[in-house]
């Protein structure tokens, strides 16, 4: 997997495990929130071909207060950013931009890539674990496995799983503190319901560094599975990272092809 987030969230390390999980749990809804950076995803699109992906993630930094938009573009036959990716735009606290105006202008930026690649085509939203999104006793959903099947026009064909679990790894070059234990890659499984086969679709290597951009993940979960809207192609999983922000943990997002099903 060769493309990560971008945003190296300020003071990503300061707190150990324990004070990590307590948390982690009230980021995700057992208790009050944490001011924390929570990234919203917008899906631009897919090329025609269904071989490049473009997606957003724009939100309020924690800390300064300012807002942000990131804008990416990704080739999935070689599962990496194209070159000049990401498309980056911030604006200090007491700057006179909205955060309309800072999306519009990063989308600008990257306006000319998405024309070069023809993205153009929409997507469908196939699967969701919403912010919102309440599990069984109306517990958050810990975002670990997503279910789905495949849309078409007459409804729904297929069944599908997708798991995800964490595994240890070291911290990245841009996370030079330690915490109390170790930092998170993952590996994603899909099961195939209907002829009751998995098969692995991403796996960080174990017990090594992390990528440097994706700086000290704390933990991992599964937000949405999408798939082009207007030809046939293969759908992507958005897992989102959690890392220590500032005065929260902060969220961002990756985005991992699940390939051929």
């Amino acid at each position: 997997m060769m493309h990560y987030m971008t945003h190296t969230p300020r003071n990503l390390c300061r707190l150990g495990l324990h004070a990590w999980l307590i948390a982690l749990s009230v980021f995700l809804g057992a208790m009050p929130a944490l001011a924390g950076d929570r990234a919203q995803a917008d899906y631009i699109g897919f090329s025609e071909d269904g071989r490049y992906f473009a997606y957003e993630q724009y939100g309020i930094l924690d800390g300064s207060g300012g807002f942000y938009s990131d804008v990416f573009v990704i080739d999935l036959t070689k599962d990496k950013w194209l070159d000049g990716v990401p498309f980056s735009v911030q604006a200090d606290e007491d700057g006179p931009q909205s955060l309309a105006d800072i999306r519009a202008t990063a989308l600008r930026s990257a306006q000319p890539m998405l024309a070069q690649y023809g993205i153009s085509n929409p997507v469908v939203i196939a699967a969701l674990n919403g912010d919102g999104v309440l599990g069984p006793n109306d517990l958050p959903v810990d975002g670990k496995v997503i279910h789905f099947g495949q849309p078409f026009y007459a409804g729904i064909q297929y069944n599908y799983t997708l798991t995800l679990d964490q595994l240890d790894a070291e911290n990245s070059a841009t996370c030079t503190e330690s915490a109390d234990g170790p930092y998170q890659g993952f590996v994603l499984t899909l099961a195939d319901n209907t002829s009751s086969t998995t098969r692995e679709i991403h796996r960080d290597a174990d017990e090594q560094p992390l990528p440097a951009s994706r700086g000290c993940a704390l933990s991992y979960s599964l937000y949405s599975i999408i798939y082009p809207l207007e030809s046939e192609g293969d759908p992507i999983a958005m897992v989102s990272i959690y890392t220590q922000g500032f005065e929260g943990l902060d969220r961002r997002f990756i985005a991992v092809p699940v390939g051929s099903l």
